[in-house]
């Protein structure tokens, strides 16, 4: 079966999507181990190493339609002011 997925990276997050058309529900497991996000689809996994940027406790999912979406919010940046 063909697998597709779509990366976008925005100002505040990064979005993953996923076909998963076809895919029972129960075949996708989506977790986290040593800062890789793991996707599996029915046996077939994918891994990607999630940012220094991203706030690990607001990584969300839905799985609606026939596509997985998963969202990396990113930690808010903090300037550091410099004496003139």
């Amino acid at each position: 079966m063909y697998r597709y997925y779509e990366f976008e990276e925005g100002k505040n997050q990064y979005t993953w999507k996923f076909l998963t058309a076809g895919v029972p529900k129960e075949k996708v497991e989506l977790y986290e181990e040593e800062g890789v996000l793991i996707v599996s689809l029915d046996g077939l996994e994918y891994k990607w190493r999630i940012p220094k940027d991203v706030n690990l406790d607001t990584i969300s999912s839905k799985n609606e339609d026939g596509i997985l979406t998963v969202t990396l919010e990113k930690k808010e940046k903090k300037r550091k002011a410099l004496k003139c």
